[in-house]
């Protein structure tokens, strides 16, 4: 069996398209914010964080619980 084809396709592929580009930058400016005090920068920062992290484990999260 030949499996080089298969070895040099990406295994994750980007399903939009290349012309949609969707970025934040609400953490970058959150972080370099100097007006606020630390720990609320971090508090901020760490906020961001957790809903880009819920959008990401929601899907695996309800596939596990569907066992």
């Amino acid at each position: 069996m030949d499996y080089s084809s298969e070895l040099s396709e990406p295994i994750l592929t980007d399903k939009r398209s290349s012309s949609v580009q969707l970025v934040s930058s609400e953490l970058e400016e959150t972080l370099s914010n100097t007006e606020l005090p630390y720990f609320h920068r971090l508090r901020r920062a760490t906020w961001v964080e957790l809903k880009i992290l819920f959008r990401l484990a929601a899907p695996a999260v309800r596939w596990w619980f569907t066992f």
